[in-house]
């Protein structure tokens, strides 16, 4: 399979999603050097349209397996070059690191609902998830339980809104215990 990846990427090199399939098969095989090295080659050959996927691929792939802070680095790089790049934003705040830079954090859930708007799951997720993990539940309890039976009335699909108003009412009963 690596033969035959390799043999498309050289004919079709342009296209981001050969180099993507070059680096996984490596990633796949444990060989992350490799990974790093068919997606910087790729970075080179591919159309600009097929950079920024290149880009983050390569990010994430730093960030797990090669060196976590120049990751996230790299990821934020992908983030600030294009505004409406969500994806890279939402990766960047399911990372420990970047929500415990509250400021970060929040410009990066700001540039999400400015492009998705507050009705977004992607937006309500995100913001949910820092009031938690900040501890600013304990100011905004009210506005959070309110938003979150907002989000599981208007979304009944959706397991997050649920979970997470179950994670809320565990750290009240905590609260309450002290």
């Amino acid at each position: 399979a690596l033969d035959a990846a390799t043999a498309i990427c050289q004919r079709h090199g342009r296209f981001s999603q050969t180099w993507t399939t070059l680096a996984r098969l490596h990633e796949s095989s444990g060989n992350h050097s490799e990974a790093r090295d068919a997606l910087q080659r790729g970075l080179k050959a591919v159309d600009p349209s097929g950079r920024q996927s290149l880009a983050r691929s390569l990010a994430v792939l730093e960030l797990l397996h090669v060196d976590r802070k120049a990751g996230i680095k790299n990821l934020r790089n992908v983030a600030q070059q294009d505004p409406r790049d969500i994806t890279s934003r939402s990766l960047l705040l399911t990372l420990q690191e970047v929500r415990a830079e509250t400021k970060l954090a929040e410009q990066l859930l700001e540039e999400i609902r400015k492009v998705r708007g507050e009705r977004s799951r992607l937006w309500r997720r995100h913001r949910a998830s820092l009031w938690l993990n900040e501890n600013r539940w304990r100011n905004n309890q009210d506005n959070l339980i309110a938003e979150l039976d907002k989000w599981m009335l208007q979304d009944p699909e959706t397991s997050f809104a649920a979970l997470t108003l179950a994670r809320l009412y565990l750290h009240l009963a905590k609260e309450s215990q002290v």
